[in-house]
């Protein structure tokens, strides 16, 4: 395995790799790179897409309860107070 990955950090691994490409990836190159099996490779990307499919299932309830506007001032870190955004952690003067 790469020099310093532990089998447990392989999906964060691979999620960065992902991140930061500016095309698509193969498993034989995740493999290369990471310097594993490309069975592990294509088992943790299974994984990551089970998690992120849960993540976004998880996002569009809280859109869902919230609503599209305040879902975006809460992921901006901002509320409405006497008609304007006001950023979090900001007196209330």
């Amino acid at each position: 395995m790469f020099e310093g990955l532990r089998e447990d950090q392989l999906k964060g691994a691979i999620e960065a790799l992902l991140f930061v490409s500016d095309e698509p990836v193969s498993v034989i190159t995740l493999s290369d790179m990471l310097e594993v099996d490309p069975t592990q490779v294509a088992e943790a990307l299974v994984q990551l897409q089970e998690d992120l499919a849960l993540f976004f299932k998880l996002v569009v309830r809280a859109v869902d309860q919230c609503g599209k506007a305040a879902f975006q001032q809460h992921l901006l870190g901002v509320h409405q107070q006497g008609g304007k955004n006001i950023a979090v952690g900001e007196a209330d003067n």
